[in-house]
């Protein structure tokens, strides 16, 4: 009998033994992949958030930095497609410029501003500041000239040329701008 009850207390514990040895390496394996592919997501998730932060500072500032000169060299823009005086088109180059040294000036003030915003929104809005300088420049030695009139010519290819310039590259700029803003 006592044969008996050890007997039975060794199948007890032996019995009891089965099924709770833990997972089996199939169930870890599963368990592991499906961690690192959580662990993935996450590191994903996290990497485009601060991709899209990043981004979103780069736009805010750029918008900033460079919102007076191009509202100046817009309504500018504008303002010549229903005609203007040379003083009109005198003083408002001018308020253009003061613009673009306010930006100069908000640039050094913030250390500078990302390649991004120089390059693609920036620089075209200096190139339409130069080319309504040179429409400027134009017109005052054309008023200087008796033989020459703006409203024929080489000067008026020229000052229409330089117009056109300066509003593809406000149109370029504001463009580049749009494209920095990262999507909602």
């Amino acid at each position: 009998m006592k044969q008996i009850g050890m007997l039975i207390a060794v199948a007890v514990l032996t019995l009891s033994g089965c099924g709770s040895e833990g997972p089996t390496p199939a169930e870890k394996a599963a368990a592991s992949k499906s961690a690192a592919a959580e662990q993935a997501a996450k590191d994903r998730a996290e990497a485009a958030a601060k991709k899209k932060a990043k981004q979103t500072a780069v736009f805010k500032e750029c918008s900033e930095v460079t919102r007076g000169l191009d509202d100046k060299l817009s309504e500018l823009n504008s303002r010549l497609s229903v005609g203007m005086q040379f003083d009109d088109y005198t003083r408002r180059v001018g308020a253009v410029q003061v613009a673009y040294d306010k930006l100069i000036k908000e640039a050094k003030a913030r250390g500078g501003l990302s390649d991004q915003c120089v390059d693609k929104v920036a620089l075209p809005l200096q190139t339409a500041l130069n080319a309504y300088n040179t429409a400027y420049n134009v017109w005052n030695d054309c008023n200087s000239d008796y033989n020459c009139s703006i409203n024929e010519g080489d000067a008026k290819r020229k000052i229409q040329g330089a117009w056109a310039k300066a509003s593809a590259k406000i149109e370029k700029s504001e463009t580049a701008l749009a494209a920095l803003q990262p999507a909602a």
